[in-house]
């Protein structure tokens, strides 16, 4: 499991399509809630497949979610922080 953090604009969906093809790639934005990514990630898990979070996952709890979700599992999980500026994220997010 990989979980991406940071704000739109950072890079986050760029990593996920570009250099994570073999991860089953979850995306709030696609599913509209946290509920329904946490689930599609538990299915997926169960497949045997590997995982990427690419939601902006700001705060200790909305990384928590997914964290529990691994650990039950015993997967281990890394986290990838953007650490784009202000200024380069709006310039990607235009």
């Amino acid at each position: 499991v990989i979980i991406l953090v940071g704000a739109p604009g950072t890079g986050k969906t760029h990593i996920a399509s570009n250099y994570l093809k073999d991860y089953h790639h979850i995306n709030r934005d696609k599913l509209g809630s946290w509920q329904k990514c946490v689930a599609a990630m538990e299915k997926v898990l169960a497949e045997g497949k590997s995982v990427v979070i690419d939601n902006t996952n700001p705060d200790k709890t909305s990384r928590q979610r997914f964290l529990d979700v691994a650990k039950a599992r015993n997967i281990p999980v890394r986290c990838f922080v953007m650490n784009t500026s202000i200024e380069h994220a709006k310039h990607n997010n235009r």
